[in-house]
């Protein structure tokens, strides 16, 4: 038996498939086009956000070496200084292999002579999850270099999840005199 469908039902049968053929391309062809268009158009926004930048610093060259040269130490550094910079590096990578951010590294070119040794204070702040801090915190104390952390502060950044933490690290240094008695 076969049953012929009305005028009115085939209409309402077309629309039907219409919408739904309709409704599949828009869910699984245009929305994905259309977020992805999105997507490159603001990676196209940062991307030339970041050739401005780069370019105001190129046009700047010349004047930002030679800020440089005037600030930047001869080469007759002392140890103590070169102890000190590496010892930042030290810092910055550790603070980056714990997915923490410094915000702030202030090295206090004041060194304190404490008995055989000379202590100089690097005061360090960064924003990170607690995790990051804990992990920061065990390899700076656990790491080969003389860096250890006199005090610390955590405290919660309002409006985020983030954590501030504020640290005083002491780096320690052999004196002059010592260097030249182990001979």
């Amino acid at each position: 038996m076969q049953k012929i469908l009305t005028r009115r039902e085939k209409t309402v049968f077309y629309l039907t498939f219409g919408v739904i053929v309709f409704a599949l391309a828009f869910n699984f062809i245009l929305m994905p086009l259309f977020a992805r268009i999105s997507r490159l158009n603001k990676e196209i926004v940062f991307t030339r956000m970041k050739l401005v930048k780069y370019s105001w610093l190129l046009s700047q060259k010349d004047a930002l070496l030679a800020k440089y040269s005037a600030g930047a130490p001869s080469g007759n550094a002392s140890g103590q200084d070169d102890s000190l910079l590496s010892g930042l590096s030290t810092i910055e990578g550790l603070a980056q292999q714990s997915n923490i951010r410094i915000i702030d590294i202030r090295p206090d070119m004041q060194v304190k002579l404490s008995g055989q040794h000379k202590e100089a204070f690097i005061e360090l702040r960064a924003e990170g999850e607690v995790k990051g801090f804990f992990a920061f915190i065990y390899k700076l104390e656990n790491s080969l270099s003389f860096l250890k952390i006199k005090k610390f502060q955590l405290s919660l950044r309002p409006g985020n999840q983030a954590l501030e933490g504020r640290f005083t690290i002491v780096a320690l240094f052999v004196s002059e005199t010592d260097k030249g008695a182990g001979r």
